[in-house]
């Protein structure tokens, strides 16, 4: 299992090389028609650092599906999310609270 740690030290690997080009691969699009075949859509780096500057951690998994990115994480209240976010612009569409 990853720690939180270790996904810290890719987002700032990442955003030191100015890349971001390096994600784990638990964060991959499962829509054959994702993000990489589909131009403007941002990358999952993208999202990654995005997300990760709005406060969120552990973000888990990261995945392109039903023409929206999936992601689990934990806000910056502590609280196990699972959000939808817009490819396009990274706009948070819905967020729904783990119990």
């Amino acid at each position: 299992m990853r720690t939180p740690s270790f996904f810290a030290a890719i987002a700032l690997a990442a955003g030191i090389a100015g890349t971001g080009a390096f994600v784990p691969a638990a964060m991959a699009d499962d829509d054959a028609r994702g993000p990489a075949s589909a131009g403007g859509f941002l990358t999952v780096a993208e999202i990654y650092q995005r997300l990760a500057g709005d406060g969120y951690s552990r973000i888990e998994e990261i995945e392109f599906d039903d023409g929206k990115y999936e992601v689990e994480a934990i806000d910056s209240q502590g609280r196990e999310v699972e959000l939808d976010l817009d490819p396009r612009t990274g706009r948070i569409l819905k967020v729904d609270y783990d119990d």
